[in-house]
């Protein structure tokens, strides 16, 4: 067939090089097993020769699937949140579906635009990480719009209940959990992690090596980091100790390193630093090692997610390890499950796990 025109190769094409009807090469890119093998391999081959590529918004109007799923998350430039998307895109693939990765910075308008802009694409399903601004207030999915998975919610900074929890009884209520505060509506199914058992493990890990002056550090004061705040610090208020509390502007390694260093220059420094984070923990090794100080020997530091990174930092960093890969291969599930019409609302709810390496130790003085 002579293809020296400069349009582009149309499903008609494909039907008269490969001498089949339209109807069957339709059905062969649908995968039915009604085509056989041999008729499957000619279409395929003159596609091929032609450069034909279906038309997925077409293919959508037939199938009611596009075979791709949206995920909307905060920023893919911080590992934590590229290891979400790692797991969504494996186990996606293995399904044969296609991921459309968008990111929001973390700025409430912006997510509605780019979340808008998802559910203009007929995609199969959404999934949104670390949702910003007010959970109230936020838009909600309804009967029209493809299944919606989220997980966490980051909430806008909250710098009052930040200075709140810094001094005084800190109680359960003071921080809502996502479960306890998510606004209602047919969502697929909520995920979270149990950052108050989080904190309080990092808490009890720097208890049994005997510390009793730590520091808590945070970036800006968002629900996830909010409640490992309070789940450490009630951890060490049990046993009548308190816990000195800083905040970064962002949660980055140079603010972690400019608060870092102010605290460990102070006239009495803590034996331990504890981040809500291990971006803000290697932060905190990098002002350490600036000062002459060694880590553990004069300061032991904690964080909390356990990155990629959090294994080859000097020294290799102990944190509690949320199973992000998991998170993200478990928001994948629950969107393959309400492909099925099951959207019941679930929340799931994951838990950390403590990982010992060689930042932390009992105190030397």
């Amino acid at each position: 067939m002579d293809r020296s025109d400069s349009r582009a190769a149309t499903i008609r094409d494909v039907a008269r090089l490969s001498g089949v009807s339209i109807a069957t090469v339709t059905r062969t890119f649908q995968a039915s097993t009604l085509v056989r093998p041999e008729t499957r391999q000619r279409v395929l081959e003159a596609a091929e020769q032609l450069g034909y590529r279906p038309d997925s918004v077409a293919r959508a109007l037939v199938t009611g699937s596009t075979k791709t799923v949206g995920v909307l998350v905060p920023s893919l430039g911080v590992p934590y949140w590229g290891e979400v998307t790692h797991g969504i895109e494996q186990l996606a693939g293995r399904h044969g579906y296609s991921v459309v990765v968008a990111s929001s910075g973390g700025e409430p308008q912006r997510e509605r635009t780019m979340l808008d802009l998802l559910l203009s694409k007929r995609l199969d399903g959404i999934i949104v990480g670390g949702a910003a601004g007010n959970s109230q207030s936020w838009p909600l999915p309804n009967r029209g719009t493809p299944p919606l998975v989220l997980l966490e919610w980051d909430e806008t900074p909250q710098w009052d209940l930040f200075k709140a929890l810094g001094s005084g009884p800190v109680t359960s209520s003071t921080v809502k959990r996502l479960s306890d505060q998510a606004a209602p509506g047919p969502w697929a199914a909520r995920v979270f992690y149990d950052d108050l058992a989080g904190g309080r493990m990092v808490a009890q890990h720097l208890l049994r090596l005997g510390h009793s002056d730590v520091a808590f550090l945070t970036g800006p004061p968002v629900r996830t980091c909010l409640l490992r705040l309070s789940g450490f610090r009630n951890a060490f208020q049990e046993g009548g100790l308190d816990v000195r509390v800083h905040a970064a502007g962002e949660d980055s390694f140079e603010a972690a390193r400019v608060v870092a260093r102010r605290c460990l220059e102070a006239p009495s420094p803590p034996t331990a630093l504890a981040c809500s984070s291990d971006l803000l923990a290697i932060g905190a090794i990098k002002a350490a090692h600036d000062l002459g100080l060694n880590v553990p020997a004069d300061v032991s530091i904690v964080g909390y997610d356990d990155i990629e990174f959090a294994e080859y930092v000097d020294p290799p960093l102990t944190t509690l390890c949320n199973p992000k890969r998991r998170l993200g291969e478990l928001a994948w599930e629950l969107v393959l499950a309400a492909q099925d019409g099951e959207r019941r609302g679930e929340q799931h709810t994951l838990t950390g796990t403590l990982i010992e390496r060689e930042s932390a130790d009992a105190p030397k003085r």
